[in-house]
């Protein structure tokens, strides 16, 4: 029941230098659709040396809404790996993975990993359509606004800022123009055709300079 919701998987390297004898190790992030999310381990069997596969659940924690709907790993601008889970209506929360890394790199048995990771909050991101490098995407400031862009940056020094975002105008026709706020109908309103917003983003994750957007 704790792998319900599958988000994310991402592997647990042991340094540059790991030996091609190192059992690989992966983490899987779990629970779209409910208020908890799972961090599972994942060894994979090696049957030619007679081992099995080993799941294990690392954490399970409740988020800050009741129904998750986004879930990714990344790694910041210093390396660190992290979890970020999004609920419906709530902020992104990026969780502290890097007790993993550390305890992969140096061989420890997790007897001491601490029951919840540490967490921040980003601010302006509850309207947010997904996540792309460094970045999470939104329609306006809460993703209520048409033909705005709202960029926030998840590698700040102070993510918890209302300050840390950037609203940018979709483009209109082409691919290059942009709308024109001072257009408008006879009735001084924007035409139901001209309004647009994100309902998709998608990106390379080594690629933090481009990212595709899907508008309406």
């Amino acid at each position: 029941a704790k792998l319900r919701g599958f988000g994310a998987c991402t592997r647990l390297w042991n340094g540059w230098d790991r030996s091609k004898a190192d059992r690989p190790e992966y983490l899987l992030l779990s629970g779209k659709g409910i208020k908890n999310i799972h961090i599972w381990s994942f060894k994979p069997s090696r049957i030619e040396i007679g081992e099995e596969s080993v799941w294990t659940c690392l954490y399970d924690t409740q988020t800050n809404g009741t129904s998750i709907n986004q879930l990714y790993f990344r790694h910041n601008a210093l390396g660190h790996l992290q979890g970020i889970s999004k609920s419906d209506d709530q902020k992104l929360r990026v969780w502290d993975l890097s007790y993993e890394q550390k305890r992969i790199a140096s061989d420890s048995d997790g007897s001491d990993r601490p029951k919840r990771p540490d967490y921040v909050d980003v601010a302006s991101t509850e309207g947010t359509i997904g996540v792309c490098g460094p970045y999470a995407f939104a329609s306006g400031s809460l993703g209520g606004m048409h033909n705005i862009i709202n960029v926030v940056g998840l590698d700040a020094d102070d993510v918890s800022s209302p300050f840390n975002c950037t609203e940018l105008a979709l483009p209109a026709g082409g691919t290059d123009h942009f709308v024109d706020r001072r257009k408008a109908s006879r009735t001084g309103r924007q035409q139901r055709g001209d309004l647009k917003s994100i309902v998709n983003v998608t990106g390379l994750v080594f690629d933090a300079s481009h990212a595709l957007l899907q508008l309406s």
